[in-house]
């Protein structure tokens, strides 16, 4: 809080003022320190019950600790996603569009932890079309298989 402005204040008035908020200071710091310690004490019972210290989301050294981000894993699968799309086209010899490609890819039990598959499907064609194992039919809108 900022003093009242008053504008006749003599050397020893301001001196007085100074005196008053460095007192204040010195107490708030000590008071400061000793709940910092305090907390110390706190963190040291708890690791000594947790065994690991502050848990997720808890108090540590006086700042909040963030939970930790859950690390997707990626999934593993015994066979390339390329195979798999040329095997369900390969039971299909009419072809089948991209949703239905998806949709028997993962019919098949290929494995992903991705959110939205489908353009992983698209890379996959993209990436058989220039080695022409695949062939797009505009007007049916749908991937054949060359081979």
């Amino acid at each position: 809080m900022m003093a009242k402005k008053k504008k006749n204040l003599s050397v020893t008035d301001l001196e007085n003022l100074l005196q008053q908020r460095m007192s204040q200071l010195e107490t708030l710091i000590e008071k400061r320190r000793n709940l910092q310690d305090q907390i110390a004490q706190l963190d040291r019972e708890i690791h000594s019950v947790n065994g690991s210290g502050a848990g997720p989301g808890r108090v540590s050294k006086s700042k909040v600790v963030a939970k930790p981000k859950r690390k997707r894993r990626r999934a593993r699968n015994s066979v390339s996603l390329t195979s798999v799309v040329a095997a369900v086209l390969a039971k299909h010899k009419k072809g089948l569009p991209t949703a239905e490609i998806e949709s028997a890819v993962l019919a098949t039990g290929y494995k992903t932890t991705s959110k939205n598959f489908r353009p992983m499907i698209y890379q996959t064609l993209a990436k058989m079309k220039e080695a022409k194992d695949v062939v797009y039919d505009g007007d049916a809108k749908l991937y054949k298989l060359t081979k």
